[in-house]
């Protein structure tokens, strides 16, 4: 079962920066997963960790709680997820990783025809699917996730939407959770569900759907529902999807966003975990912490940077050799042809630690090592006592190289590095809030003057990415032929004429 603890000295009494533990218990093998809070989670593509193969996602320590959403298995019937549960499915690691499983990726945007009342649309690789609640409850009696999100009814087409489909929505999201909490046994029953909090960018319907959440089952649902007495008492915890609440509605500023989701957490219980997906920056992350008080982020921003190649480099709370500093990217864009001769590492060092090797980043990129256990080809030959298992550093230099030759290497060290930068900086929010809450909201002023909330470093990146990937990725040749043919380029074929 997966329990929340908020920390006693850091709890507000319903909003703000608090610290808390996720522990996670397999009644099969009674591992206990810990996952201390705020942190963070990663999303997988087709249950894949983007970049990171099963060796490399095992060096990467950081990770504990993966996502998987189901939509990417929708291709085939039955889905492959269903013949065999998802931890030994996708090897992922008992012990150490926490597995959620939701239908669609909160992340995509992508226009897709609306939902219905008796069913969900999700995209996959073959186009949209509909997906019915009693076979996503099918789906997750069959694939066993450690945590499941309930379906919700979220409107993605243009805002502003009407009242009547608000009502709409909400109806079908109570009605959905209530179909994913009625179940023959109680030990399906006791899976851990979170709900994304639906009601779009309408402050009353927000309001409306976390009333619903917290008010006494209806009669005939007691029965199926026994022994709970409201839907709320079967939810571990709540998400929002900043994604498409964004697309919902026209912000102009975090103020409104962190309204409209005080809105739905107004009513509801603070005692249990919050889950934010598509935060866009650090700096979001810092300000939704202070000013709402959430628990786990998925940190895209960082998944982001390693697929178009920059290697984060920040600290919360800023170094005091930065604290005068103003406007400082938050990574290093290493397509730029000024790190083709720069043999540092990804992270600068710092003058308030006490040696090179604590200022050095922990992330296989950064400080690899290697097993120390060794293959003898021969009884004599035993080189075990002078096996060194630690190496250099990659160089900003090499990851230049890789990313300039596309090669798929590179990916896989930033994607290490930066989710260890990201869980460096969720540890030093905790640190802070340790300390004492009270100076937390001056660590982030500071932290918004020194780094840049625009992050011009990933927009120039994205743009030198897309120019490798067209001159180097999938299609190279047949651009080329276009190009030439464009510019009267073709190669002229002569035949030798046979004589009459």
């Amino acid at each position: 079962m997966l329990s929340f603890r908020p920390h006693t000295n850091t709890i507000p009494e319903v909003f703000g920066p608090r610290r808390g533990l996720i522990s996670f218990v397999r009644s099969e093998s009674n591992d206990c997963i810990k996952l201390e809070t705020p942190g963070l989670l990663v999303s997988t593509s087709r249950g894949v960790v983007p970049h990171l193969s099963r060796d490399n996602l095992r060096r990467t320590n950081v990770i504990r709680w993966i996502n998987v959403p189901f939509e990417s298995f929708l291709e085939r019937q039955p889905p492959l997820p269903t013949t065999l549960p998802l931890q030994p499915l996708l090897g992922f690691d008992p012990s150490r990783h926490i597995i959620a499983l939701s239908l669609r990726d909160p992340n995509d945007l992508r226009p897709i025809p609306p939902n219905g009342d008796g069913h969900v649309s999700a995209m996959c690789i073959r186009g949209v699917q509909r997906v019915s609640p009693s076979s996503y409850k099918t789906y997750v009696r069959d694939s066993k996730p450690d945590v499941v999100f309930a379906l919700t009814d979220t409107c993605l087409s243009a805002p502003p939407h009407s009242q009547k489909r608000m009502t709409k929505s909400i109806d079908r999201s109570c009605d959905w959770l209530r179909n994913l909490l009625s179940s023959s046994t109680g030990a399906e029953r006791s899976r851990n569900i979170f709900v994304n909090l639906a009601g779009g960018g309408s402050a009353g319907a927000r309001r409306a759907f976390a009333a619903r959440l917290v008010e006494p089952l209806e009669p005939k649902d007691l029965v199926d529902l026994h022994p709970l007495q409201s839907l709320d008492e079967g939810i571990s915890g709540y998400s929002s999807d900043l994604a498409s609440l964004r697309a919902s509605v026209l912000l102009s500023s975090h103020d409104e966003l962190s309204g409209l989701i005080k809105d739905s957490l107004g009513s509801l219980s603070n005692a249990k975990a919050r889950i934010a997906t598509g935060s866009r920056s650090p700096h979001e992350c810092l300000r939704l912490i202070r000013d709402v008080g959430f628990d786990l982020f998925d940190a895209q921003w960082a998944v982001n940077a390693a697929h178009w190649g920059v290697a984060l480099d920040f600290r919360f709370p800023v170094p005091s050799r930065l604290r005068d500093r103003e406007s400082l990217d938050i990574g290093h864009n290493l397509y730029s042809e000024g790190y083709a001769e720069d043999f540092r590492s990804f992270i600068h060092p710092t003058e308030d630690v006490i040696s090179l090797e604590e200022s050095r980043c922990r992330c296989s990129a950064c400080s690899p090592s290697f097993e120390s256990d060794i293959l003898n080809h021969s009884p004599s030959l035993d080189l075990s006592a002078s096996h060194d298992t630690t190496a250099q550093p990659f160089t900003r230099a090499y990851l230049h190289h890789l990313l300039q030759t596309h090669e798929m290497s590179a990916h896989a060290l930033l994607m290490m590095h930066n989710l260890t930068v990201a869980d460096d900086f969720f540890a030093g929010v905790r640190s802070v809030l340790e300390a004492g809450p009270g100076n937390f909201n001056d660590e982030i002023a500071l932290f918004e003057k020194v780094y840049d909330e625009s992050m011009m470093v990933m927009a120039t990146a994205k743009e030198a990415w897309g120019t490798v990937d067209k001159e180097r990725g999938k299609g190279r040749l047949a651009r080329e032929q276009q190009k030439a043919a464009k510019n009267d380029q073709q190669p002229v074929v002569q035949t030798e004429s046979t004589p009459q």
